[in-house]
This record gives C-alpha cells, structure tokens and sequence, in this order.
C-alpha cells in the first residue's frame, strides 16, 4: 500500500511518469523476492566488476551473467553498467531517496525494455498494463 501511494504522490509532481513507473517496478520487484541478480553471476555466483566488464543481463536466469555463462542463455543480451547501477541504487533507497535520483536517456530507455521483458518472462504473460502505461508516457 505504502509503495503505490508513494509512487502516486510521486505522479502528482513534475517527476517524469517513466521513471516514476521504472521505481515501482523496482520496489515492487524487491517486495516480491524476485530481484534480478545484480552483484555476481546468478548461474556461477562469481563476482563481477560492474565497471569494468562487458555485462549481459538474462531474463531466463534472472540477472547479469559472467562471459562463463553466457552460453546458458543465448537469449542474454548486452546491459549498461549505468542500468546495473540505477537498479541497485532504487532497490537500496528509500522511496523518498529513490525519487530524486536521476537517470540517462539511454539508461532509461534501456531499463524500460528490460524491465517489461523481465516482468513478462518472470509472469509468463504479457502485462497490459505496461503497455497502457506506455501508450500514455
């Protein structure tokens, strides 16, 4: 109750309705106990250098995997170091420290299309919703 009212004061400003959409998705996620992987391989467990290395996100797996496990999903696909950042830092914040937390155009973007895909893989359906919410966005 807390999340969506928080996320719907939030509509009532001038924050923007996308990002205000992406930390409900995020928050929502983390309630939910179905948080992609973000800190290390989500198949091997090995740590990763969100700066320094190529990362690849799996919507299969469930989060980043190393060059090593890669070949477990040929469906992974490539994710800034910035989205892997955004995610954690909204996951981590309060919801009044979330807020005012700012993200790239291309970081944005890219969030959008990987939280929709992940939030479809882990449902097993399409959500209309997210496609009602990017009609009016």
């Amino acid at each position: 109750f807390d999340l969506l009212l928080n996320s719907l004061n939030l509509l009532k400003t001038d924050a923007s309705p996308k990002r205000a959409a992406r930390i409900l998705e995020i928050k929502l996620l983390a309630l939910s106990g179905v948080m992609p992987r973000l800190d290390r391989c989500v198949s091997c467990g090995a740590e990763m250098d969100i700066k320094n290395s190529p990362l690849r996100f799996s919507y299969k797996i469930g989060g980043i995997v190393c060059p090593k496990c890669t070949s477990q999903d040929a469906t992974s696909r490539r994710i800034l170091a910035g989205t892997v950042n955004f995610i954690d830092h909204i996951e981590r914040a309060s919801y009044d420290k979330a807020e005012n937390i700012k993200v790239s155009k291309d970081v944005g973007e890219e969030l959008e299309e990987i939280m929709s895909k992940f939030l479809t893989y882990q449902l097993e359906t399409r959500i209309k919703s997210l496609d009602f919410l990017k009609a009016i966005t």
